[in-house]
């Protein structure tokens, strides 16, 4: 199951009749586990934002690229084909 950091962050965790748990101590530990949690998602969303843009820019490298077979317009295909593979 995933869970975001706002639903890490609202767990009770269940308590039992006897002895049940130090609130301060799990407190702090939920509060370390979404601090992490939440570094994750960041990160998460800075690498897709960052795989959009090289995207873009391989499509306009593409329409860059001369039809012809001359040695720019080769290589930049070459290119342009190797990345798409290594991402996929």
């Amino acid at each position: 199951m995933t869970l975001t950091p706002v639903e890490i962050r609202h767990l009770k965790p269940a308590r039992s009749i006897v002895g049940g748990y130090k609130r301060i101590a799990v407190d702090a530990l939920m509060d370390e586990i979404v601090a992490s949690f939440e570094d994750v998602w960041r990160e998460r969303a800075d690498l897709a934002d960052k795989v959009e843009q090289l995207e873009a820019d391989l499509i306009r490298y593409r329409e860059l690229a001369p039809a012809d077979d001359s040695g720019v317009g080769r290589e930049v295909r070459r290119h342009a084909q190797g990345a798409g593979r290594a991402r996929g």
